[in-house]
């Protein structure tokens, strides 16, 4: 089913079952926990985590989640999907910013929705009415996409 909705570049924002999942909801006082970049050519995601930047099958992240929402970009076409998920591959490999918890930046470090933002970096126009941080909690990622799918509570 999500196969029929996801596109290149679209956003997969989670609820998580991990103890960094509670965490994050505890401390963002929201009810989504994880997000990460889906890459259609190898049908899996590019996430940022405790353990650094890296691919994670689709299902793997399915698996580890116990709410899954699809947010599709605001800026996503299909030539700024390629350049934003071109742009986290190439950040594969890189350290986790944990600070992004409570809203601090690291250079050349990434926390989850900071990867997923980040990535669309180059097609985002400064907009002083809607100000797009750094660094993002997963709650709120839909407000700068659209709502394709979600599996509830």
């Amino acid at each position: 089913m999500l196969r029929g909705i996801l596109r290149h570049g679209d956003w997969l924002v989670t609820r998580g079952v991990h103890g960094a999942d509670n965490l994050v909801a505890t401390v963002t006082r929201m009810p989504l926990s994880h997000a990460s970049l889906y890459d259609a050519e190898d049908d899996g995601v590019i996430e940022a985590d405790g353990s650094g930047i890296h691919r994670t099958t689709l299902e793997d992240l399915i698996a580890k989640s116990q709410r899954l929402l699809v947010i599709r970009p605001i800026w996503s076409t299909a030539e700024s999907a390629s350049v934003a998920v071109e742009r986290a591959r190439s950040w594969i490999g890189k350290g986790y910013n944990f600070t992004g918890l409570v809203g601090l930046d690291m250079p050349d470090r990434y926390y989850c929705t900071q990867l997923c933002i980040e990535a669309y970096r180059p097609f985002i126009t400064v907009n002083p009415d809607n100000p797009i941080p750094k660094v993002i909690p997963p709650g709120r990622m839909y407000f700068w996409g659209r709502i394709l799918f979600d599996t509830g509570p």
